[in-house]
């Protein structure tokens, strides 16, 4: 199966939560850190094949990545495309404009 390409969620001013949670996680916690790096380069990998207990699915085409550190639980959430995965908040189901999809203008490509 060929690689899933990972699209990053942006904010306005171009930050990208997830990562600047990874950042966060690195400085408290290696071990969470490598794990939930270890997690997103799988669903990299693996893409729509992702299956629990590594990943499960919410609601409305949101999924989950799942991994947990000692006592604590991690969770990062994701949208599928074909060959594509979105990281971040859920999109909105509006009218189907570009606006409303991730890839286009809300999303950046990022690498982990």
């Amino acid at each position: 199966m060929p690689e899933t390409q990972l699209l990053f969620f942006c904010e306005e001013d171009r930050s990208v939560p997830v990562l600047e949670w990874l950042d966060e996680l690195h400085d408290r916690d290696q071990r969470a850190y490598n794990k939930c790096l270890a997690l997103i380069d799988r669903l990299a990998q693996l893409g729509h094949e992702l299956r629990r207990p590594t990943a499960d699915f919410l609601q409305n085409r949101v999924y989950e990545l799942r991994t947990r550190v000692g006592n604590v639980n991690y969770r990062v959430l994701y949208f599928l495309w074909p060959k594509r995965s979105g990281i971040g908040p859920q999109p909105d189901e509006g009218t189907g404009d570009s606006k409303d999809r991730p890839g286009d203008s809300d999303l950046s490509k990022a690498t982990v």
